[in-house]
């Protein structure tokens, strides 16, 4: 609206200047008046108010055509502020799609990384649980061993504690009668030793080898653990992701779980071997 008029105000200008370029000419008809001086006077009024008509329409003009120059440059800055929008605007629309290009490739390779996850858990699960439930078997089977080992360990005990009673008794005894009963016990202690012996014996490769893969699958599920960390370390720090966190605590606490059936697996193994250990020292000793 404003537009429209200061362009009808710009022609009106125009028609104005053009107006006041090329003036008609009047013919006057110069009545003859009684007195000539007051003809003048009229004359010299008349020019007068043309010179200031003339003057205020210069004025006015020149002030249009500054208006108008104002104008012209608002719509110029306007045109110009028009034309960084749409250069922003299409920024946007282009940061926007790149955004979303973004996320769906990140969504891909977090899909990609769980996918890993799983395969190399189950693969790991799958290659160890027939060698774990082996063990499991072999530790039963070692733990009943062990029971027959203490109750032989505990009539070694008892044929030691008769000996002890004999040689008490020695003094009470005749020498040869207690020397004879003596070497009866000693007999009897020797026999059970060596009875022992050779139960504990096939054992004892067993023990060395079941110590060896323990170790080895240790190490094993150790190596799996600091890979299963790592990847879990890396898919945390590109996404906090709630379902993410949930799967990651799971196979944290089943890693867990692991390590401590492990731990305490080794623990009772430590401990056999100990046992183990002494009665070889008594065997040794009694020989």
């Amino acid at each position: 609206m404003a537009h429209d008029d200061l362009l009808d105000l710009k022609a009106e200008r125009d028609d104005w200047q053009t107006t006041k370029r090329s003036p008609k000419k009047v013919e006057t008809t110069v009545k003859e008046s009684p007195s000539g001086s007051g003809g003048m006077f009229a004359i010299i009024v008349s020019l007068i108010l043309a010179v200031l008509l003339a003057g205020m329409g210069y004025w006015v003009a020149d002030q249009f055509d500054r208006v108008y120059d104002q104008f012209d440059r608002t719509n110029q800055q306007i045109n110009l502020l028009s034309q960084r929008v749409q250069v922003l605007e299409g920024k946007l629309d282009i940061s926007n799609d790149s955004v979303a290009s973004s996320e769906a490739a990140f969504r891909a390779t977090l899909k990609e990384h769980d996918s890993e996850i799983r395969k190399l858990w189950g693969v790991s699960y799958d290659r160890n649980r027939k060698s774990i439930q082996d063990q499991e078997k072999e530790i039963a089977s070692l733990k009943a061993s062990s029971k027959s080992v203490k109750s032989q360990t505990d009539k070694i005990s008892a044929s030691l504690t008769k000996v002890d009673q004999k040689v008490n008794e020695l003094t009470k005894l005749k020498l040869s009668d207690a020397l004879a009963s003596i070497r009866q016990d000693i007999k009897q202690s020797s026999d059970l030793i060596n009875a022992l012996s050779q139960k504990i014996n096939p054992y004892l490769p067993k023990l060395e080898e079941y110590q060896a893969s323990i170790t080895a699958n240790t190490k094993q599920i150790k190596d799996l653990n600091d890979e299963l960390l790592r990847s879990v370390t890396d898919l945390q720090i590109q996404l906090n992701d709630d379902s993410l966190d949930k799967e990651v605590n799971k196979l944290s606490k089943l890693i867990e779980s692991i390590d401590k059936n492990r731990t305490r697996v080794n623990a009772e193994l430590v401990k056999l071997s100990g046992k183990v250990n002494d009665l070889q020292k008594k065997i040794g000793s009694q020989k």
